[in-house]
């Protein structure tokens, strides 16, 4: 399996599994591979022969970096998706709720609006922890985040 396809397996896993831990820990144990490769001596004499590592050092760091900007792009489009769906909701119940209520049909309307977004409370903290936790990690390892 080549590296393209092998980058597109762990894609598919994480667009999955959107889990910010699981993306962090293939950040980190890439980062520490990156740090294994740096610490590699270039050249290793083996018997009676010199061995030059520099050029298989110098495509591992590449696919590792390659890896590493590939996985920040991911937790970007994932945090940036996960925001606007977040923003979107509270937009959706701020118009509900900034409606004029002149009526008992709009007043029950406003009521129902209340009791959903209790209902909901929870489920958008969770939401809204996850998306900030994808943001840190982002900042963490500073991935570079457009407004």
């Amino acid at each position: 399996m080549n590296d393209k396809q092998q980058f597109q397996k762990l894609q598919k896993q994480i667009e999955r599994n959107r889990s910010v831990a699981y993306i962090e820990s293939i950040i980190m144990t890439m980062k520490q591979q990156k740090q294994v490769i740096k610490k590699k001596p270039d050249k290793v004499k083996m018997f009676l022969i010199l061995v030059d590592y520099t050029e298989v050092k110098k495509s591992l760091k590449e696919s590792v970096n390659k890896y590493l900007e590939e996985l920040g792009r991911l937790l970007t489009d994932i945090a940036k998706t996960d925001l606007i769906e977040i923003q979107k909701e509270i937009d959706k119940y701020n118009m509900q709720l900034t409606k004029e209520a002149d009526s008992i049909e709009e007043i029950k309307a406003l009521l129902e609006s209340i009791t959903r977004i209790r209902n909901t409370s929870m489920d958008m903290e969770l939401k809204i922890s996850e998306t900030q936790e994808q943001f840190r990690v982002l900042k963490m390892y500073k991935y570079p985040v457009d407004k």
